[in-house]
Formats: structure tokens, sequence, C-alpha cells
């Protein structure tokens, strides 16, 4: 079996990281990411197993890589880098990393957070430059606040047990409602949408980027939102559009928003976002902690070694398993 790493992957420090895949398999790792899709194909055209971090893997390259078989992605959000209905039709599995990042995730979250609510980042800058300002660096508390989480998964529920650390009362929403027994164990109440939205001081999406979550959070949800609201997307970009966030913190519709994740990444030049002092932006790193890296890179391992013994983890199209 021939495994390759196609792109940059941080997670790998050294090849001593993936040791146990080198025991059954031979593994080839590319230290810099492909120019194009023709040089993504050059790396992988022999390749059974690829494990992607930020190449994209399209019907054309999986009709002329024809030896794949399995695809694996360093993190969650495999939808957007993998086509999967194409590989589906293929009979090649495609994996993904779930479960790494949550409390990096949820704690980046609660960090933006802070950092609009104290206005840190804002002071930070005003000090440097030896604007010595209080006043207009009154912040608001979060302690007896609400917090209205959108999607009440694995992080939307750690999202949760810090809120409730900080004395806030937590509402959220989910296509899923939870038992009694899960309501009193994380300490939250259920909410319609549109009633979250109206009812929350602060807002923090943790959706799964479907293509029904496609512009969740659009110029209606905004303008439902308190003038008071803070609102946090560490999800994905696409589930909110970018023209409604910038016209509700131009308009000052709400208080200010936390963004970790952009409908464009990276994030262009002259962006609008860049021009508004009440919004914070951080380059996609609410995953980014040794601890997470560390347990991403050990999933995707995880991941081969149950491919190469005929039962693979974290499937993404398990209409292969039926096949």
């Amino acid at each position: 079996m021939k495994i390759v790493f196609p792109d940059e992957t941080a997670c790998i420090k050294s090849l001593d990281d993936i040791k146990s895949l080198q025991r059954f398999a031979e593994c080839t790792v590319y230290e810099t990411n492909p120019k194009n899709e023709e040089e993504l194909i050059t790396r992988i055209d022999d390749a059974e197993v690829v494990i992607i971090n930020l190449s994209k893997i399209t019907a054309r390259i999986m009709r002329k890589c024809e030896k794949l078989k399995f695809v694996c992605f360093l993190g969650i959000g495999v939808w957007t880098y993998v086509d999967i209905e194409e590989a589906t039709r293929r009979g090649i599995w495609v994996t993904n990393t779930p479960n790494y990042a949550g409390s990096s995730v949820a704690e980046h979250t609660i960090g933006l957070l802070l950092s609009i609510a104290r206005k840190i980042t804002q002071a930070d800058a005003e000090l440097r430059r030896d604007i010595w300002e209080q006043k207009q660096l009154e912040g608001v508390e979060l302690y007896e606040k609400t917090l209205g989480i959108i999607g009440l998964g694995s992080i939307g529920k750690k999202v949760a047990q810090i809120g409730n650390t900080l004395g806030m009362k937590i509402l959220y929403y989910d296509i899923i409602r939870l038992s009694a027994e899960e309501v009193h164990k994380h300490k939250v109440e259920f909410r319609e949408f549109d009633d979250l939205l109206q009812e929350s001081d602060f807002i923090s999406i943790h959706a799964a980027p479907t293509k029904e979550n496609y512009h969740m959070i659009d110029f209606p949800e905004f303008e439902k939102m308190k003038k008071t609201a803070i609102f946090i997307n560490t999800a994905r970009g696409e589930i909110v559009n970018t023209q409604a966030l910038c016209e509700a913190l131009r308009k000052k519709e709400i208080r200010g928003a936390g963004l970790d994740v952009f409908e464009e990444e990276p994030l262009p030049p002259n962006h609008p976002l860049k021009n508004l002092t009440n919004v914070v932006i951080t380059p996609h790193i609410a995953y980014n902690s040794e601890e997470a890296i560390e347990r991403m890179l050990q999933a995707a391992i995880d991941n081969v070694e149950a491919f190469a013994k005929g039962s693979p983890l974290n499937v993404v199209n398990e209409e292969v398993l039926r096949g």
C-alpha cells in the first residue's frame, strides 16, 4: 500500500510521527503544497491512500488517479475538499478526523467573545499607539447574560460548559433535541431558531457546513438580533452571508462580532471586515493548538490503520459500506 500526504502538513513534525503507518505501507510526505491540480495528480497518481490538509480531491483527480481507494481529511469539513458524490460512485472511502479540536475551538470561541465584549484587541491597538483611553473602551460583562448556541454538538457542548462556568444562561438550537437528562447535564434550554436570535446577548455558531446551512445567518437573521448582541463564528464561513454581516456591523445593528472563518479564505486584501472596529478576526486558527494537532494526526492514523484492516473509522460516505 502507498500512502501520500500531498500537501504541507503542519501536524507532521518528523517522520517518527507516522512510524506506525510506515510499518505496513510506503509513505510519502510533501513539505510544500502543490502549485496546481496537475502537480497534485502527479504526487498521488499511484497512491491508494491520500491524507489531505488543504488539497482538493475533485472528480477529475479521481478519474486520473485510478488506484485511489481511501481519502482522509485532516480536519472536520471534508465536504469542502472532496467531491463526496464522485468518491462514492467510485467506491472510494472518505473519512475525516472529528472531535480532535473540541476544547481548542471552544476556548477560542470564548476568547473571541471576551475580546469583543471587553474591547481587548481594540484597547491593545490603541495603547500601542500611545493612546491611553478608558471611557471609550467600556465593555460589557458575560456574567448573567444569555449565550445562544446554534449547533449543540461536541464543540457546542464545550462552549456551553465554559459559559455555565462564567455564570451565563445557555440557550441552544439544534435539529436534534437533547433528552431531558442531557438538558439537565449540560444546563441548557432549547429555543426555536428565531427565538434564540431574539433572546440572546451573545450568539455562537457551531453548525455543520451543509447545503441546508448555507447562509443560515443572513440579513433577516441579523435584524432579529438585539442591537447589543455579539455574534461569533468559529464553524464555517459559508454559514454566514458576509455582506449581511458587514452591513449589520457597519449600521450597528449588532454590537460586534468575532470571526475565525470566512466565506473566502485567505481573507483577501482590503476586505471590508478589516476596516471595521467592532469585529475581531483571526485566520482560521481556532483548531490550532499543540494538543489538537497531535490528536488530529493520530485520528488520521487510526482511520488508515482501520481501513487496512477492512473497517474504516469516521467514514462520511457510508454508501460505500452498503455497496
